[in-house]
């Protein structure tokens, strides 16, 4: 552990704070930097508003954390309960993550004094399961909170920019960090593709089957749909493929499910499309695919699981929508389809699945520019100027 100095006297003292409810991008990152923050010697906790699946990870974590749980969505006298728990806890700075945990953090830092800072994981106004702009109130309530945000940090260079552009917000009060993970070790890469050989070959397909995956929540805004309909366009083409979509609907529900396998039951392929669930460690599985899928069509922050996918050196093929293509388009690892196109989506996997030797360049292109600018250490390492900043 690294010995961080004290600020004015004091250590720095972080609380995360989030809803808790689900387990996305937003809460894998928290559980990631509250871990690397510790090691990197700052205290560092979570309150979450409800006893979900981030709660069940931090425990096995030996994390520290508190549950508070939240009455109803308007539930303001949450504000109390934390502060009496940050005041104990010693903390000095506040994080939201979660819309909102954002005005929370803001009445608290109001409350107590204490710096908050507000990160946004995607737009607020998107985040939802139904539409472009289906949320302008809560879109609204955040843009009259930032007179009371001490920083924001987007995990998205286009959202922050958006922000200063449309919102007026100054440059000095808003930071770029996107979001990171440790790296696999070599050890891992060498042999990432046997947990999947091993899954193949329990199913009765060979082991240098063509594999595509999607990891992430199966919601409507993710498009898990455009990607089933652009695999049976793929294997209608003559192409052999298999397609794992791991991840569960928690977001949506069991009908958003049901829909996406109904649309799957119609396709004649129907036999070489998996719905995995939720797994505790995707990647065991997941590292050894050939290619790895994310057609969102809208609302993305900086996707953790494609950060994830390039430190594996697995290609990608996203959709052109901002957080997917920061990452495609910088790093040359893969390639971007428009939203919600099926059919282009196919030729890209027949591309992919006719031309290894292309694969095998944008898998060593992505982790390259995985090492160069996601690693945890380096974004832990990015906060912690950040707290010093706010705190100094």
């Amino acid at each position: 552990m690294s010995n961080q100095k004290p600020v004015n006297g004091k250590e720095i003292n972080v609380t995360h704070l989030l809803d808790g409810r689900h387990f996305g991008g937003a809460e894998q990152m928290v559980l990631r930097l509250i871990d690397e923050s510790l090691r990197q010697g700052i205290k560092s906790s979570a309150i979450c508003l409800s006893r979900g699946r981030l709660a069940t990870f931090l425990e096995k974590s030996g994390l520290p954390f508190h549950v508070i749980p939240s009455q109803n969505r308007l539930d303001l006298t949450l504000v109390s309960s934390i502060s009496r728990v940050m005041e104990s806890s010693r903390n000095n700075l506040v994080q939201a993550h979660t819309s909102r945990t954002h005005l929370l953090s803001r009445i608290i830092g109001s409350k107590t004094r204490i710096p908050n800072i507000t990160t946004i994981h995607s737009p607020i106004a998107l985040d939802d399961n139904c539409g472009l702009r289906r949320h302008p109130v809560r879109a609204w309530i955040e843009r009259m909170g930032r007179r009371w945000t001490q920083h924001i940090v987007c995990v998205s260079g286009e959202e922050s920019e958006r922000i200063k552009r449309e919102e007026n917000v100054r440059s000095e009060l808003i930071s770029w960090i996107p979001n990171g993970v440790k790296p696999p070790t070599n050890e891992t890469i060498a042999h990432k593709r046997a947990g999947l050989n091993r899954w193949l070959e329990q199913n009765g397909y060979p082991t240098d089957t063509f594999m595509v995956g999607m990891i992430a929540q199966l919601r409507p805004r993710k498009g898990p749909e455009v990607l089933i309909e652009a695999f049976s366009r793929y294997r209608e083409s003559g192409h052999s493929g298999v397609l794992l979509l791991i991840g569960d609907s928690e977001f949506a529900g069991t009908r958003f499910l049901e829909k996406l396998q109904d649309i799957a039951g119609k396709s004649c392929f129907s036999n070489d499309i998996h719905f995995m669930g939720f797994l505790d460690n995707p990647w065991s599985i997941a590292s050894g695919l050939d290619i790895c899928v994310l057609p969102s069509r809208f609302g993305e922050g900086l996707p953790l699981v494609l950060i994830e996918a390039m430190s594996y050196r697995i290609p990608l093929a996203v959709s052109d929508i901002a957080g997917n293509r920061e990452i495609v388009s910088h790093a040359r690892n893969g390639w971007i389809h428009p939203p919600g196109d099926a059919h282009r989506l196919a030729e890209q996997l027949h591309e992919a699945s006719t031309n290894r030797s292309r694969l095998a360049e944008y898998g060593i292109s992505g982790q390259k520019y995985f090492h160069e600018n996601f690693t945890l250490d380096k974004i832990c390492s990015r906060y912690i100027q950040l707290y010093h900043r706010l705190l100094g």
